[in-house]
């Protein structure tokens, strides 16, 4: 089936239908403003999708915070090379300059990542400092931090990842932090970077909830 017949079948329409829910509901979390993209009728979403129209970019409400710009990849092509992303970069950071460099692409494609994508994003990160999440949309057909399974996770904000390193006498955080990867399916999630800090509250058999620390880094 090629992508054209696929964008206008009631099977993909539906997996849009449900990764927009919970991609906004991720935003949503991490205290983007999501109220313009909400309230869309079947017809006027079915017209987004043929007209490809639907990316979004997001502030948050702490202007601290960096923007994101959601790009629907998976209803432009079936699958994302390394040349793909240098143009959204060239285009939304330098072109059109929707977004600065600390801001973050989030793609959401057909597939999750190959091993070339995700070397090329490590590069993008070491080089420009730019924060490309690519994420599938098989795994935006559930919000994962809604799961049993997975405890909250919260990004320290730089002051208190700076009273967290003072309060444990940490030095390098990279070697006396356990890691998380930035390519968790939840880090993305949740649109952690390398160098920040999250604080996950897992439950306890006892009345004690366990605090847990993870660094992220770019690998």
């Amino acid at each position: 089936m090629s992508l054209e017949s696929s964008t206008n079948s009631s099977s993909f329409y539906n997996t849009i239908y449900k990764s927009r829910l919970n991609i906004l509901e991720l935003l949503s979390v991490q205290g983007y403003n999501v109220e313009d993209y909400h309230g869309y009728s079947t017809g006027e979403l079915h017209s987004m999708i043929n007209n490809k129209q639907l990316d979004m970019i997001l502030e948050n409400k702490d202007t601290n915070k960096p923007k994101i710009y959601v790009k629907y990849f998976a209803i432009v092509h079936k699958s994302i090379k390394t040349n793909h992303i240098t143009t959204m970069i060239e285009d939304l950071v330098h072109t059109e300059q929707l977004l600065t460099k600390n801001d973050i692409i989030f793609i959401i494609t057909h597939d999750n990542p190959n091993d070339t994508i995700i070397n090329e994003l490590k590069k993008i990160w070491e080089q420009e400092g730019i924060n490309i999440i690519v994420y599938s949309l098989k795994r935006l057909q559930f919000n994962i931090l809604n799961h049993e399974m997975v405890p909250p996770h919260v990004i320290l904000s730089d002051e208190e990842k700076n009273d967290f390193l003072k309060k444990y006498n940490i030095v390098d955080p990279h070697t006396q932090i356990p890691q998380i990867s930035r390519f968790d399916p939840v880090a993305c999630a949740i649109f952690l970077k390398p160098g920040q800090i999250c604080k996950i509250t897992r439950p306890s058999k006892t009345s004690i909830k366990g605090i847990y620390y993870r660094y992220c880094i770019n690998n």
